[in-house]
């Protein structure tokens, strides 16, 4: 195995599994845990031009996602009460994992909610919606490198092509994404810089572990 196939695998890995974590949002799971929803939300009601009608529907989707988040984050602290009132060790146990279960599925809720405010834009307005979640996801990834003008040239040129074929469809993910960031380490970076952004990373999975 050669050294870029090694450090292909390495970054298929450590990448993958960093976007799955990164994709949840870093809204604290008390609030509901929407953070990748409001990314989308966000960029559409500020910068998409949409129409009045357009508005409408979006706003009585972010109401209908806000009500059954609230909904199921409120089941969710109720179990957590459950839980911790729960004497047998082997039921703790049992419903304890059930409960992780279900804290990690809602840290992915509000993403699901993506998908039918995508459906409402036009092909331009989709465009404009890539083109800055892309580049504002892949700047927060890549915080603090410092890209020679040639790498920052071609982290733009990925960017754009990626924002082009998102736009062509309805949905947006972080196994999306981390396609888009493996692109950028394994075809622009140069081998040191490869080598700390997965130390920094496998670093990042262990302090969450914890």
């Amino acid at each position: 195995m050669n050294s870029r196939t090694w450090w292909w695998v390495a970054a298929v890995g450590v990448i993958g599994v960093a976007c799955w974590v990164s994709s949840a949002g870093a809204a604290p799971k008390d609030k509901g845990e929407k953070a990748g929803a409001e990314d989308v939300m966000g960029i559409i009601e500020a910068d998409c031009n949409l129409t009045d009608e357009q508005k409408e529907k979006v706003a009585k989707l972010k109401e209908e996602r806000d009500k059954k988040t609230a909904e199921r984050q409120d089941k969710i602290d109720k179990a957590r009460q459950k839980v911790a009132a729960i004497k047998d060790k082997r039921q703790k146990e049992r419903m304890g994992q059930e409960l992780r279960l279900a804290e990690k599925q809602m840290e992915t809720y509000g993403q699901k909610w993506d998908a039918p405010v995508i459906a409402l834009l036009k092909p331009e307005q989709k465009l404009v919606l890539f083109n800055k979640l892309v580049d504002r996801k892949v700047k927060e990834e890549f915080h603090g490198f410092s890209w020679t003008e040639d790498q920052s040239t071609k982290v733009k040129d990925v960017c754009e092509k990626a924002a082009k074929k998102l736009a062509a469809g309805s949905t947006f993910s972080g196994a999306q994404m981390g396609s888009i960031y493996k692109e950028i380490v394994m075809s622009v970076m140069a081998p040191d810089q490869r080598k700390d952004y997965l130390a920094d990373k496998q670093k990042e999975m262990k302090q969450q572990r914890k």
